[in-house]
């Protein structure tokens, strides 16, 4: 039986080193790193320890096989599954981790060589560890340095070879243009990077030309560096879902790249980040932190036979007490998605097909952008394989000698890069081209070549070796000069310099240059409370004038038409100042105006989005394309249609069948108003403008809106007016009542609730269905023979 072992303990405890040893103990092994970074930074090092014929490099976007390797290096998705005698996964606790987890989980369950297996992670992992298995022997290792903290500094006042820690990419140039201008330089590490931009960039600080390393949080996972301090610019990050703060856990993983072996490291916040709580600077100092909970499963048995079967085994239940199934991973989504795709899943879809299918949407999705540009290339790619066999010649050509043109900016570098990864991924398909080891050699060059500009343009970016920095007034010292009053006007000794409008700031026309730089730069911590403030409120406190967002009565973005009736999107529009957190913003806002209609339009979006069959369901559909409200004889075959138990579930979901009309969730207000009227006018790509009528407003004249705008906001024409349903409906229930004792007396507080006249009243009963007797009463109107009345 294979001995299974856990060998567990913070940063800095030699775990990844102590595997790699036991691993070149035995003939063959297989090694799996949490970051293709990390994969090729052990496998270098193995290379130059027993030469390039022995080892094997393999990650989503790079193989490096020689004819007969005896040890393979990979990321943790790509493992290679073939019998060695050692198996070895790293940072195992990263099972927890919602996205990636279930892979990890998989390895915990299924990978095993055939005389050694071990897993290497932090401490925290061992109570889940332990029940998925139970016979693994665990080791626990003590850091063999100590972590201080340092509290909070800002950048000018960092020690020497710090780490600043930011979690985007433009969030990382920020910071790195900040330090150049107080320091005279700093190299940049991002998970975007190749290895060889990478290393270029970290031969920059490990050679002491930089002493300050600007880096996202991938250096958490084990890149070793000659780092001495870690300072967290921030301290929230958005997870893929939503803005979260870090625990306690997560800053540790990271702050414990500090002091390596035996040197002791330091740790804490700068530039806009809050210091850190007491209670957490002792979680990480005395490294206690609370334990994973769970891990996240996925079954890996597969169902091929159809896209329904698979997806259902994909979505099986995990055989474990202490397992989450993980739902919403990239791939699962993008297979789901492509499914629905008639032009993709249409009949006569073979298992050959669906397993093909699933294989195109394993492609990574180098580029997160959270948009459908990811899945509009599986679909591609998988109609190329399907009807031709591999993708032609010409289009994976044209993409990488597009590529490889490096006269752009650094941001579109850093793009290019995670394309190339992307098509290199394609080529080390063996059956998906019809030349894998053409395109393969096409890739790496361009990826070099791209690599090696991006590493130029960042070191002349972030490194001036010319000037000496000019020693500049600190934050602290800027905001003491700096006077905002409650209009948002930015004054420094007495001059307006300018002003604060919403997310951005706008310059007075008077003030000089430097004034101007310095007030920018003073407002940049103000700027940031304003986001954090926007990031943690609750909906109420946004607004929605005409087709704009505010916050607290600011405007913050706009609404834009969407791909669905339902789906508006949200554009934002941040000052410099703010660039690295436009992502935030944006997905705030977005979230605000989705819950915004689901208050407004209640299960109007899942219908129109849907379509699927029944009555109950073909009714909501009519309503979706009326936003919710219409008249009855507008949907009189669908009603008819109805059963007793169809309207229970109808009136279950907030539809309200009345004696004229049928909605859905419908009341008057001036969110619901302003929420209608900007939902359709953006769908009929008309300017939104103002709201026609007052949400206090019971009735209005006929020609106050225009033809089914009426209906968008719950105005029913009648007569020479338009009646708002809720008030319509009530009096029609009030009249229902009153004529079942025989002819009734118009009640004047009908007058009342419908703003109108006992002429415009009679009117509407009238269209009600009743008729005016000789003396001046009402009484049902007899329904014509062979006719239902509506």
């Amino acid at each position: 039986m294979t001995l299974v072992s856990a060998v567990l303990g913070p940063t800095n405890t030699g775990k990844t080193h102590h595997a790699m040893s036991r691993m070149l103990t035995h003939p063959t092994g297989v090694m799996g790193f949490p970051l293709r970074l990390l994969a090729r930074e052990n496998y270098d090092r193995l290379v130059a320890r027993l030469g390039p014929d022995r080892v094997a490099l393999v990650t989503g976007e790079e193989r490096i096989v020689p004819a007969r390797p005896d040890y393979w290096l990979s990321t943790t998705e790509a493992m290679p599954d073939r019998p060695v005698a050692f198996v070895g996964v790293d940072e195992i606790q990263l099972c927890g981790h919602k996205k990636r987890g279930h892979v990890f989980t998989a390895r915990m369950l299924q990978a095993r060589g055939t005389r050694e297996t071990m897993f290497c992670g932090a401490d925290t992992v061992q109570d889940v560890l332990s029940d998925i298995v139970p016979h693994a022997q665990v080791e626990h290792r003590p850091r063999r340095s100590a972590l201080r903290h340092l509290g909070h500094a800002s950048l000018s006042s960092l020690p020497a070879r710090s780490c600043v820690i930011a979690f985007s990419a433009q969030e990382v140039y920020r910071l790195a243009e900040k330090v150049r201008q107080k320091r005279g330089g700093a190299a940049v590490v991002l998970g975007a990077l190749s290895p060889r931009a990478r290393n270029a960039q970290v031969e920059l600080f490990q050679s002491g030309r930089v002493d300050v390393l600007v880096a996202t949080d991938a250096v958490g996972m084990g890149l070793n560096l000659d780092i001495q301090h870690v300072a967290f610019a921030r301290t929230r990050k958005f997870d893929g879902e939503r803005i979260r703060g870090l625990s306690a856990a997560e800053l540790a993983q990271v702050a414990g790249r500090a002091g390596r072996n035996q040197r002791d490291g330091t740790f804490g916040t700068c530039d806009e980040a809050a210091p850190l709580s007491d209670e957490v600077v002792r979680a990480i100092e005395e490294h206690a932190f609370d334990p994973v909970p769970f891990v996240w499963y996925r079954n890996t048995d597969l169902d091929y036979t159809s896209i329904e079967t698979l997806v259902d085994s994909l979505r099986r239940p995990p055989p474990m007490a202490r397992a989450r199934r993980a739902a919403g991973g990239v791939d699962q989504l993008t297979f789901e998605r492509l499914a629905q795709d008639p032009k993709v899943a249409g009949p006569g879809l073979r298992e050959a097909d669906v397993r093909r299918l699933w294989a195109v949407c394993q492609v990574p999705d180098y580029r997160r952008n959270l948009d459908d540009g990811h899945a509009r290339f599986c679909r591609q790619l998988y109609i190329h394989l399907r009807d031709r066999g591999a993708v032609p010649d010409a289009v994976i050509e044209r993409a990488l000698s597009r590529l490889g043109d490096v006269d752009v900016d650094t941001d579109a570098l850093t793009v290019r890069l995670s394309d190339v990864r992307t098509w290199a991924y394609v080529a080390h398909r063996a059956d998906w081209t019809a030349h894998p080891a053409r395109y393969q050699a096409m890739a790496a060059e361009v990826e070099e070549r791209v690599s090696d500009a991006l590493h130029d343009r960042l070191t002349a970016r972030f490194v001036d070796e010319l000037k000496r920095v000019a020693v500049r007034r600190t934050d602290d010292e800027l905001s003491g000069l700096l006077e905002v009053d409650e209009n948002g006007t930015a004054r420094i000794e007495g001059q307006v310099v300018a002003r604060i409008d919403g997310l951005t700031v706008t310059s007075d026309g008077g003030a000089d240059r430097d004034r101007l730089r310095l007030a920018r730069r003073a407002l940049s911590s103000r700027m940031h409370a304003r986001v954090d403030a926007l990031l943690d409120a609750d909906v109420d406190r946004f607004t929605l004038d005409q087709d704009t967002l505010c916050f607290d009565g600011a405007r913050v973005g706009r609404l834009t038409r969407g791909k669905r009736r339902y789906g508006p999107e949200v554009a934002v529009t941040l000052d410099d100042l703010l660039a690295e957190r436009t992502e935030d913003v944006r997905h705030k806002l977005q979230a605000v105006t989705n819950l915004r209609l689901e208050e407004v339009f209640g299960a109007l979006p899942a219908a129109e989005r849907e379509r699927s069959g029944g009555r109950v369901n073909a009714l909501l559909y009519l309503l979706a394309e009326r936003f919710g409200v219409s008249g009855r004889r507008d949907l009189s075959p669908a009603l008819q249609a109805l059963t007793p138990d169809d309207k229970r579930a109808l009136r279950g979901l907030g539809v309200r069948i009345g004696q004229r009309t049928v909605s859905l969730r419908y009341r008057a207000g001036v969110v619901p108003f302003a929420w209608r009227w900007a939902v359709a006018k953006l769908w009929h790509q008309q300017p939104v403008g103002p709201v026609p009528v007052a949400p206090t407003q019971t009735s209005v004249g006929r020609d106050a809106v225009r033809g089914d705008e009426g209906w968008v906001l719950g105005f029913a024409p009648i007569g020479g007016k338009r009646y708002r349903i809720d008030a319509l409906e009530k009096v029609a229930g009030l009249a229902q009542k009153a004529a079942r004792t025989g002819p009734f007396v118009l009640d004047e507080s009908w007058c009342s609730r419908l703003a109108a006249s006992q002429a415009e009243v009679g009117e509407v009963l009238g269209a009600l269905g009743f008729a005016a007797t000789d003396d001046g009463r009402f009484s049902r109107r007899p329904a014509r023979r062979g006719r239902r009345r509506r």
